[in-house]
């Protein structure tokens, strides 16, 4: 994903905003909030001709936007790492109702052998029923 102007947001992380943008899901909700956009002004005369110029770039902070509204939306509690394929949970993870935060995760993420293998996946609150948090302080330090 390009356009640095994600990161800019205080409130929302690198691994966040990638984690939202990686997800299908997600992906085409943010796409029809922009077709919406765009249409929106077309409709209104704003858009005269559909050509790429540095206007629809503002169209782009829709998705930063986006990104927020499910942090806010979703209270996060914290970090698994997940095999790609399998969804196995990380050998360094004691259990599967373990939680980490980012910096747990992501250093298990680059000791692994294979760190492509593994994935961050995100834990929201009623994810898991009884989880089991092996940190203290914030989920995103």
């Amino acid at each position: 994903m390009n356009g640095t102007f994600l990161y800019e947001n205080e409130e929302l992380s690198k691994e966040f905003i990638e984690m939202i943008v990686d997800d299908y899901k997600h992906v085409k909700k943010i796409k029809k909030r922009i077709a919406n956009l765009i249409l929106k002004d077309i409709e209104s005369g704003y858009i005269t001709k559909l050509e790429y110029t540095s206007d629809l770039y503002d169209y782009g902070y829709e998705i930063s936007e986006y990104c927020l509204e499910q942090k806010i939306k979703k209270k996060l509690i914290g970090f698994q790492v997940l095999e790609m394929e399998t969804l196995d949970i990380h050998p360094n993870m004691d259990e599967s109702s373990c939680v980490y935060n980012l910096s747990q995760s992501m250093k298990m993420i680059y000791k692994s052998i294979s760190p492509n293998d593994w994935k961050l996946s995100p834990v929201f609150k009623n994810d898991i029923i009884k989880p089991i948090f092996m940190f203290t302080g914030k989920p995103t330090e």
